[in-house]
C-alpha cells in the first residue's frame, strides 16, 4: 500500500461550512457532513479496497502532533490488543500565512499542508506533524471494518 497526495480534490462551494470535534458514524448514518465524508471515502477507494468498512472516525485539527499510529485506543487501553483503521485520510480544508505543520510519515515523506489537498496513507504507520503557526484546517477521517466504541 502506498500513501496517495491529490490536489484540488473537492470544489470550494461543498466544503462544510464549520466543522466541530466529532467522532465515530456509521456507514448509513445521517449527519451534517456524511455528503463531504462521502466524497472523501469515493475517492479513497479508487486507492484502497473499503469494501469491509462499517464506519469512521471522523475528527478535526488532531491534537497529536507527537509520532503516533491511528488506532482503536478504547481496545488497546482494554485489552492491549492493537487494531488500525483500513486507511487513513487527512484533508486540509484551509492553509493560510502557515509556517511548519508538515505531515512526516515514518517513510520519511514529508506533505506540505495545502488547501484542498487529501492525503490518503496505509493502516498502522506511525506519522507526526511538525509544530506550525498560522492556520491549518485540517479534517482527519479514518474508516474502520469494526464499530468502535467511545
Amino acid at each position: 500500500m502506498v500513501t496517495i497526495i491529490l490536489d484540488d480534490v473537492i470544489p470550494s462551494h461543498k466544503y462544510p461550512d464549520k466543522l466541530e470535534c466529532i467522532n465515530w458514524f456509521d456507514l448509513n448514518q445521517e449527519h451534517t457532513y456524511k455528503k463531504f465524508c462521502n466524497s472523501l471515502l469515493d475517492i479513497a477507494k479508487k486507492y484502497y479496497d473499503l469494501s469491509t468498512a462499517v464506519g469512521y472516525e471522523l475528527w478535526t485539527n488532531g491534537n497529536k502532533l507527537a509520532r503516533h499510529q491511528d488506532k482503536d485506543e478504547n481496545l488497546i487501553m482494554k485489552t492491549g490488543q492493537l487494531s488500525f483503521p483500513l486507511c487513513s485520510l487527512v484533508y486540509y480544508l484551509e492553509v493560510s500565512d502557515l509556517e511548519g505543520g508538515e505531515l512526516i510519515l515514518e517513510s520519511g515523506l514529508v506533505i506540505k499542508p495545502k488547501t484542498n489537498r487529501l492525503v490518503i496513507f496505509p493502516p498502522a504507520i506511525f506519522h507526526r506533524v511538525n509544530p506550525y503557526k498560522g492556520k491549518r484546517v485540517s479534517l482527519l477521517l479514518n474508516p474502520w471494518d469494526h464499530q468502535l466504541w467511545h
